[in-house]
């Protein structure tokens, strides 16, 4: 047994772009990174994080925090991931164990930002 044996199809990765009006506002939009999986989309699991693992990302406004595995290459910390739930997730971390791109472990997080843009 291997671990895309517990893959879902369905995940779509996102990137945020930003645009500024005539009067210097900033607005965020996020669009599917088309760069990444086919169309932007890829299969992966997710399992919520332990508590030991959870330290280094303790901060009071994370409220969940989740580790995504894929086979799937070309996240950056300045992407989101939305889940076959439709929930938003916002990248931390990408991990390449032992560097032999077998398959990334990617640490996301839910905040506010998350829960206000799905």
């Amino acid at each position: 047994m291997s671990i895309e044996d517990y893959f879902t199809t369905g995940w779509t990765a996102k990137k945020n772009t930003e645009a500024v009006d005539s009067g210097g506002a900033v607005t965020d939009t996020l669009s599917t990174d088309t760069s990444i999986g086919t169309a932007g989309v890829f299969s992966a699991c997710k399992r919520q994080l332990s508590g030991r693992e959870l330290e280094r990302y303790a901060k009071k406004e994370y409220e969940e925090v989740y580790r995504i595995y894929t086979t799937t290459s070309g996240f950056t910390v300045k992407h989101w991931i939305l889940d076959t739930d439709s929930l938003l997730w916002n990248v931390v971390n990408v991990n390449n164990p032992h560097d032999l791109d077998e398959f990334y472990q990617i640490d996301v997080v839910r905040s506010d930002f998350e829960r206000e843009n799905e």
